[in-house]
């Protein structure tokens, strides 16, 4: 139980990281400028949280057997495809 726990969290770590930094940006952004307008907008915590989420909902994406399943085909078509399946996760844990 606690090597699989451990395999889990180091494959969480990556896009974790990635998606925790890009989004706290977009708050950090968003906060500065609007700080010309005395306008308060969202918090870091709400980022890294929503960081996580979209995280596990990227690596349980990567995990389904259908997303290669274009992938000898020109290439903007399994672009098109895994863009569409990584949309429709994302949203459905957002969502969630």
């Amino acid at each position: 139980m606690g090597t699989w726990f451990l395999h889990e969290l180091y494959q969480i770590i990556p896009p974790t990281i990635f998606f925790c930094i890009g989004f706290n940006l977009i708050v950090l952004t968003t906060n500065l400028i609007l700080a010309d307008y005395s306008v308060a907008f969202g918090n870091f915590m709400l980022a890294t949280t929503a960081a996580l989420v979209v995280g596990k909902a990227v690596l349980v994406a990567d995990e389904m057997p259908f997303l290669g399943r274009y992938d000898r085909a020109p290439l903007l078509l399994p672009i098109l495809f895994e863009t569409l399946v990584y949309w429709a996760f994302v949203f459905t844990a957002r969502l969630l």
